[in-house]
């Protein structure tokens, strides 16, 4: 009795220390705080909640339990999974079917697909070699215009060193061919004097010998 005295009585002086203390009540409801907050962490849901999203799930969960490739009919063991059997070969037969169904179709999209795109490539190449033909000619075009606007410049500035010494040289040219017309007009009429001398003195002989006959 006395032992169970004293330990009731140190219990009780001991929560009366506790109770007294600030410190201790602080710290006791900063843990049951601490504890509500997990529990409600706990409770709460990690992700975001949808119902469709769960709706769905459920329904998965609830097809998966359903056992597959049962027979409508009671079959013995053998025949059922001779059932089975056939029933897996027909439904891989009909996945097999929409798989190259499905594969066809996409084939088919990406060639139209491919299609509409090279016709287009062919237009951007045929478009861009017509500009680039337009541009070489509007280039040789300006090239000749300058050419053409520079000898114009040329000419009218500064005449070609060939002109000028033609320019030069024709006069002494006509010169020349005016001095040579002189001498052969000199040298004709040298001509005609000395025949005409020679045809007096024929007659100046011819008239002395009639006389002396």
């Amino acid at each position: 009795m006395d032992d169970s005295d004293t330990s009731s009585t140190a219990q009780s002086s001991s929560k009366n220390m506790n109770n007294t203390n600030p410190n201790n009540q602080q710290a006791a409801i900063v843990r049951k705080r601490r504890m509500e907050l997990r529990k409600q962490a706990a409770s709460q849901p990690k992700g975001p909640t949808n119902l469709a999203n769960c709706a769905n799930k459920s329904r998965v969960v609830d097809s998966r339990k359903v056992p597959k490739y049962d027979p409508d009919t009671p079959m013995s063991k053998e025949e059922a999974a001779a059932w089975r059997r056939e029933a897996r070969r027909v439904r891989n037969r009909q996945s097999a079917a929409a798989s190259r169904e499905k594969t066809r179709l996409r084939i088919q999209e990406l060639e139209e697909l491919s299609s509409y795109w090279q016709d287009k490539y062919l237009n951007l190449k045929q478009k861009v070699r017509e500009y680039e033909e337009q541009n070489g000619k509007a280039i040789l075009v300006s090239e000749e215009n300058s050419t053409c606007n520079a000898a114009h410049h040329v000419s009218v500035e500064d005449p070609p060193p060939q002109e000028q010494e033609q320019d030069v040289e024709v006069p002494v040219v006509e010169a020349q061919v005016a001095a040579i017309s002189c001498n052969g007009d000199d040298n004709h009429l040298m001509e005609q004097n000395g025949a005409n001398d020679a045809n007096d003195d024929d007659n100046h002989s011819s008239t002395m010998d009639f006389g002396a006959v």
